[in-house]
């Protein structure tokens, strides 16, 4: 329980939260549960409820306003019926790489950005024009998102064994066509079975598959590495095996990535610390890389953190790349480096040791990290850093960052936060 509470008007009335919000009539003799909880009815009323908190304005003493973990909500009648508030507050609880140890991401297009949230499922926004409300696609707790190259989305859902394609119907201005993508193992397709994906979209696809189908997108999928291929026109869009490769037993994927496809950057953590690998998917092999740098590696036992991992790789090619490092313990992030194809790793100087998402600005070569507070940029190869975070809240939550360059020529950051929503700049105005 949370908290209890008594009507400013009726002592014998009373309200508890907790896990479900409850009130009672007559001293605490009996409760009722308030609106059944289903965010199928009303989004904003959800388990893992926060407070429900009588109006003191209200003279009726039948006005309640309900916080929970699928938003706010209010009732003027102790609960018979329902307002809905989440369209005008900027509170969202936005995934990213290390929200909550949930693995989400966000996708962006010139039209619509997509993300999972916290118990609100996955939702998106229009871009153009005027600002829309978000729009839901499901519930429960959202995941990633992915751009696909060929037109449209993928996406996936932690409580769903399922991984779908979406398209922009930009007449109607929805995201539409739902449909899941297989996994094609010895010819057959396979659905029903990819659980929790953690992917990346190959920045420039140039490995092929027998059939000579490009692949887009890398991701691990129960712990084997897998690509998503298409068609050139985007048919016949599938996954299948890059490797025979199996994460250890004891060993979580947390982070992929690829610049052209034929080598693949993978974390991995678990008892035996964060694990990097490298896999060619030329000829299916998986090799650790090097070593974690110095104060990075456990030196027995009792100093191994099994919640240590990378979460986030920004690959520019197969012989560099960048590797954010986090674990639970406070001050514990650091911003990792590359130039020999992960023999080698050393810890690039940050503004914070508390971050939560690196990103590039791949036109510019400009570096953009944040933490909880600010937003950071380094126009010189990661060397000194200052802060970008004029307009943002004070505790801005920061938790994942993505950088888009329109067909338009604008080129904007977007800063998907952990309890207020999406920000975002223009970076070439």
């Amino acid at each position: 329980m949370h908290r209890l509470k008594v009507s400013p008007v009726n002592s014998n009335t009373l309200s508890v939260s907790g896990l479900f919000g409850y009130v009672s009539r007559d001293n605490g003799d009996t409760w009722y549960l308030l609106g059944d909880q289903s965010w199928n009815n009303l989004p904003s009323l959800h388990a893992d409820v926060h407070e429900v908190e009588f109006n003191p304005n209200d003279p009726t003493g039948k006005s309640l306003v309900v916080a929970s973990d699928g938003g706010v909500a209010t009732s003027t009648d102790l609960g018979n019926s329902w307002t809905d508030l989440n369209e005008t507050y900027a509170s969202l609880q936005l995934y990213g790489t290390i929200g909550r140890g949930f693995y989400g991401s966000s996708a962006i297009s010139p039209e619509v950005y997509g993300d999972g949230t916290q118990d609100n499922g996955n939702v998106y926004t229009v871009l153009t024009g005027s600002l829309d409300p978000w729009k839901h696609l499901d519930g429960g707790d959202g995941g990633q998102w992915h751009s696909f190259r060929l037109g449209g989305f993928i996406r996936s859902n932690m409580n769903s064994a399922t991984i779908w394609r979406g398209t922009w119907n930009a007449d109607k201005k929805v995201v539409e066509q739902r449909v899941e993508i297989p996994v094609r193992i010895g010819g057959s397709d396979v659905t029903g079975t990819t659980v929790c994906l953690i992917a990346a979209n190959v920045n420039s696809p140039a490995h092929h598959n027998g059939k000579g189908q490009a692949m887009y997108t890398v991701g691990a999928l129960g712990g084997r590495i897998h690509g998503l291929f298409a068609n050139d026109d985007g048919s016949d869009i599938h996954w299948e095996r890059v490797s025979e490769w199996v994460a250890p037993r004891d060993q979580i994927v947390s982070a992929v990535g690829s610049a052209d496809g034929k080598k693949i950057y993978l974390g991995t953590y678990g008892p035996q610390d964060a694990q990097l690998y490298m896999v060619d998917t030329e000829t299916g092999s998986v090799s650790p890389m090097g070593p974690m740098p110095p104060g990075l590696r456990p030196m027995s036992m009792s100093d191994v953190d099994p919640k240590a991992r990378i979460h986030r790789f920004v690959v520019l090619s197969d012989e560099s790349a960048f590797a954010l490092y986090n674990s639970n313990r406070p001050n514990s992030s650091r911003l990792l480096m590359t130039t020999d194809s992960g023999a080698t790793w050393e810890v690039v100087p940050t503004p914070s040791e508390n971050l939560a998402s690196v990103e590039l600005d791949w036109t510019t070569g400009a570096f953009y990290v944040c933490d909880a507070e600010h937003v950071y940029v380094s126009r010189n190869n990661c060397k000194t850093w200052t802060r970008a975070s004029l307009g943002l809240p004070q505790h801005c939550q920061g938790i994942d960052l993505r950088f888009v360059a329109q067909p338009d020529g604008k080129n904007y950051l977007y800063l998907a936060t952990y309890g207020w929503s999406l920000w975002r700049v223009q970076t070439n105005s």
